[in-house]
C-alpha cells in the first residue's frame, strides 16, 4: 500500500461534457483525504472542434492539438489518467498526451473512464497498450456510466478504486 505525505500523484484528464471532470474532482478529493498531494491537469484543446468531429477523429485514433502541459512525469509516484469513451477509444487529447508523456518507469498508473453506454474494455486496453511500454505498472481501472455519475454509486466506486490503487 502506497500512502503518505511524501507520495505525489498526478491526475490528467480530458472532459467534454463534464462527467470526466466530475469524476476527476471526486477522485482528487478522495486521494487527498489520505494525505497524498494530487496535481490535477485538465487537458485543453488548442482549437475548438465539434463532438461529431471529435468522435470521427477518435475512431481513427487521431491526435488533437493540446495546449502545453507537463509531460515529464518522473517526479510523480502515481499517474491517474481519465477520458471519456469515444467509439471504444480514448478522447483525442488523451491520445496526444499519452504519446508525449515520459518518465513513467516504475510509476503506478490507474485509469478512469466515463461513458454513456459502453466500449470501456477496448479503451482501457488502448491506454495500457500505449503507456505500458513506457514502463508504468497498471494498478487499477475505474469506469462510470453517465447514469452512475449522477448517484451514490459514483462515490462508492471511487472509494473502492482509491483503496485498490493506494
Amino acid at each position: 500500500m502506497m500512502t503518505g505525505v511524501n507520495m505525489k500523484a498526478i491526475l490528467v484528464y480530458y472532459s467534454q461534457t463534464g462527467n470526466t471532470e466530475k469524476t476527476a474532482n471526486l477522485l482528487t478529493e478522495s486521494i487527498e483525504k489520505k494525505d497524498i498531494k494530487v496535481t490535477k491537469v485538465s487537458l485543453e484543446r488548442s482549437e475548438e472542434s465539434s463532438y461529431e468531429e471529435d468522435v470521427e477523429d477518435a475512431k481513427k485514433e487521431a491526435l488533437a492539438e493540446i495546449k502545453t502541459t507537463k509531460t515529464d512525469l518522473s517526479e510523480y509516484d502515481l499517474l491517474l489518467i481519465g477520458t471519456p469513451v469515444w467509439c471504444g477509444k480514448p478522447a483525442t487529447p488523451v491520445n496526444t498526451f499519452m504519446e508525449k508523456c515520459e518518465g513513467l518507469e516504475g510509476m503506478k498508473i490507474a485509469t478512469f473512464l466515463t461513458h454513456g453506454g459502453g466500449g470501456s474494455a477496448m479503451t482501457f486496453d488502448k491506454i495500457e497498450d500505449e503507456l505500458g511500454p513506457k514502463g508504468g505498472e497498471f494498478v487499477g481501472r475505474l469506469e462510470l456510466s453517465s447514469d452512475e455519475i449522477e448517484n451514490e454509486v459514483c462515490r462508492k466506486k471511487i472509494e473502492e478504486f482509491v483503496s485498490i490503487i493506494l
